[in-house]
């Protein structure tokens, strides 16, 4: 008897999540840096009179910037997470029954969708008739 697997949603990366996360996320990072270097350029420069009201205004609005631009990276972090373990982790599991069942650590018998994994029912459904002709 195989022991059951449940998947653990919080913080749970699989390799092939890292592939569509990791870009997205040091491309926010870089942009953070962008707008705080230019925050902290803004402030350090010896400016004339004429430009002191807009010196005020972007002192004012980059911090803003920043905040925003935090704040949406970690939702769009986190929406791209949940996506792809929605679309990622059902195609895991899938290949680490497969592979026990090849290698004869579990019986050869259908799979089954779980709840959430609707998208992969055609393919399981093929699968097991591959199950059926063995």
């Amino acid at each position: 008897m195989t022991k059951t697997f449940h998947r653990n949603l919080f913080l749970n990366v699989n390799q092939y999540q890292l592939r569509v996360i990791m870009p997205m996320m040091i491309t926010l990072v870089f942009s953070l840096v962008f707008i705080g270097i230019i925050y902290y350029l803004v402030l350090h420069f010896n400016i004339s009179v004429e430009e002191s009201r807009r010196l005020v205004l972007y002192q004012n609005i980059i911090p803003v910037v920043l905040i925003l631009l935090s704040l949406f990276m970690l939702l769009f972090v986190y929406w791209i997470y949940t996506l792809t373990n929605r679309l990622l982790g059902p195609f895991e599991r899938l290949i680490r029954e497969l592979d026990e069942m090849l290698a004869n650590q579990r019986e050869w018998k259908h799979l089954k969708a779980r709840e959430g994994d609707e998208m992969f029912e055609q393919l399981i459904q093929r699968i097991n008739v591959l199950i059926d002709r063995m």
